[in-house]
């Protein structure tokens, strides 16, 4: 591998190992936002336009993903991003509603198309998540007319830390730098979300099972980590195991924690669930 080889890939595993830094927060709010989406029997929907398309796909349409996720695809490949006014028209075409959320992914943050969709997705009750690079965007200028960008208009904003120009190294003998980190921090960040949203979705199961017996009450969490963790192993981590076996391994792991200790633990608890509990009972 050659030095420029050898420096991208390190300056990617270092903003890959840094992009959750300060957002747990906002992590966990946005992949609770997608578990009441699927709750409500709702749609995640997608948008990115341009380049982030490549981010927007990571939600709809993967091996691994959910059902309940569809992409909003953008005709013209991201010519009309920058022409004002496009997103009013765009979204007559839209069945957006309420129940749905909507994830708007965009680096610079600056383009009309996709602040005019997230501004008139709230307006219709949608919570919308923003994915962009929040320095870059906040030192840049908007393209649409009233000079606002993306990032105000997001329910939840993540920051994939990317930098001026999508671009993180100097090659001699180049003016200018080379190298995008966007993708990668970018779709990093959703599959982290994902993989939360997996453990919420079994939390949401688990609790509509409050009535039965208490011996089904780790199947949820077993069944949606068993599904969603090694599908974010594999294309988020690059961990270079084969699916079926880490979803045997990931469903031991899930056996032993939620089946055998969480059903110890729920045994400790419940003798004194009038207490610890109280508020809620």
């Amino acid at each position: 591998m050659n030095k420029t080889a050898e420096r991208f890939k390190a300056e990617i595993i270092k903003r890959i190992d840094e992009v959750t830094e300060g957002q747990e927060d906002a992590i966990h709010e946005a992949a609770t936002i997608f578990a009441d989406t699927i709750e409500r029997g709702g749609i995640i929907r997608a948008f990115g336009s341009g380049h982030s398309f490549g981010n927007a796909l990571e939600i709809c349409g993967r091996a691994g993903g959910y059902i309940q996720t569809r992409i909003i695809r953008e005709p013209s490949n991201g010519i009309y991003e920058m022409l004002n006014g496009t997103g009013e028209q765009f979204m007559h075409k839209l069945d957006l509603r309420p129940q749905d959320c909507l994830v708007v992914i965009s680096n610079s943050g600056r383009n009309p198309l996709g602040i005019d969709i997230a501004e008139l997705a709230q307006k219709k009750g949608v919570k919308t998540i923003v994915v962009t690079a929040l320095e870059v965007s906040k030192a840049g200028t908007s393209r649409r007319a009233d000079g606002k960008l993306l990032y105000e208009f997001g329910d939840v904003v993540l920051d994939n830390k990317s930098s001026f120009g999508d671009a993180c190294i100097e090659v001699e003998g180049l003016d200018t730098k080379v190298g995008g980190t966007s993708l990668y921090t970018g779709c990093m960040l959703l599959d982290i979300i994902f993989g939360s949203l997996a453990t919420l979705i079994g939390a949401i199961f688990t609790w509509s099972l409050r009535n039965k017996s208490k011996f089904l009450a780790p199947v949820p969490p077993v069944v949606a980590n068993i599904i969603v963790v090694p599908f974010v192993l594999k294309y988020a981590y690059m961990v270079p195991l084969p699916i079926p076996f880490m979803m045997l391994t990931v469903g031991v792991g899930e056996v032993i924690s939620a089946g055998v200790l969480g059903l110890i633990l729920y045994g400790a608890l419940n003798k004194y669930r009038g207490i610890i509990f109280k508020k809620a009972l």
